[in-house]
């Protein structure tokens, strides 16, 4: 009587089952490649098409003098590329949810590099056309690169009711959404970021400090000092890592002499953390204030 050995089968049924899986998965992704490039390539596309039609728009706004620019305004209206929807007695753009963060980047790329009146028109060409309700719905999308754009176009509208839409993302566990979002905050609530949020550059230990040093630098001295000596003062006097606390100290550099001397001198007598004593060290203005570094 002979016993058949069934496990030579099963390997093969095995092989054969890992074969077929591969060619399929082969296939997939082979399809999957094909299909992401000519996404990749549609999306260049359309950008180029928004950039075509709306850059050399938005150069006109900026560059024009206040009666060209309420002519501009009424000639794009006017036009059949321009198509108007009322939405809460204010302008919006008709433009696809796919077009949407093109026209957010280029509106945004040349608001990065403007200033004074010329930001003004700008600003005032987005608010009218209904901008910040773009920049909200994109507020949920599943990029993070639309939702980064639209955080920053509502920052640099600084329209004062869309501050509670950016505030949710300060809070975010992601340091990226979080800092643009903070920036965009000092942008259109200046003095209640100040008042209620400044603390956060102490206990968000993964923020970027040279990202929070540029949003400190941008703000009016006479408005931020007090406010950044005292974090900073409240934090020293807490429990927090010699590493924060040495960023959080050269911060002070964004005060005033007069207000953060006092708390630079003390740091300098009390503390023994070596990095928080360098940020002190760069910080100070006259020899007596490094009286027991010379000594010691």
């Amino acid at each position: 009587m002979y016993v058949i050995d069934s496990k030579p089968n099963l390997i093969v049924d095995f092989a054969w089952i890992i074969g077929v899986f591969s060619v399929f998965a082969s296939i997939a992704i082979i399809f999957f490649v094909f299909w992401f490039r000519k996404y990749t390539e549609a999306q260049v596309a359309r950008k180029k098409s928004v950039y075509d039609q709306w850059l050399e728009i938005l150069f006109e706004v900026v560059n024009s003098d206040d009666e060209t620019f309420d002519r501009l305004i009424r000639q794009y209206e006017k036009s059949k590329e321009f198509t108007v929807l009322k939405i809460d007695d204010d302008s919006l753009l008709s433009f696809s949810e796919k077009d949407s963060p093109h026209l957010l980047h280029a509106w945004n790329y040349i608001h990065e590099s403007l200033d004074g009146k010329a930001k003004d028109r700008l600003n005032a060409f987005g608010r009218r056309h209904g901008l910040k309700f773009i920049a909200i719905e994109l507020l949920e999308s599943r990029l993070i690169t639309h939702r980064l754009m639209a955080i920053n176009t509502l920052g640099n509208l600084g329209d004062k009711d869309t501050f509670e839409h950016v505030l949710n993302f300060v809070f975010k566990e992601d340091s990226i959404i979080s800092t643009w979002a903070f920036r965009a905050m000092f942008r259109i609530r200046r003095n209640e970021t100040i008042k209620h949020h400044l603390y956060m550059i102490a206990e968000r230990d993964d923020w970027s400090p040279s990202h929070i040093a540029k949003i400190l630098h941008d703000c009016d001295v006479d408005t931020i000092s007090r406010s950044l000596v005292n974090v900073c003062r409240r934090y020293y006097e807490k429990t927090l890592s010699e590493k924060q606390l040495a960023y959080l100290v050269s911060y002070l550099r964004f005060a005033h002499d007069r207000d953060s001397s006092p708390l630079i001198e003390r740091i300098l007598n009390e503390s023994d953390e070596m990095e928080v004593l360098i940020s002190c060290l760069r910080l100070i203005k006259t020899p007596a204030s490094v009286e027991r570094i010379v000594i010691s």
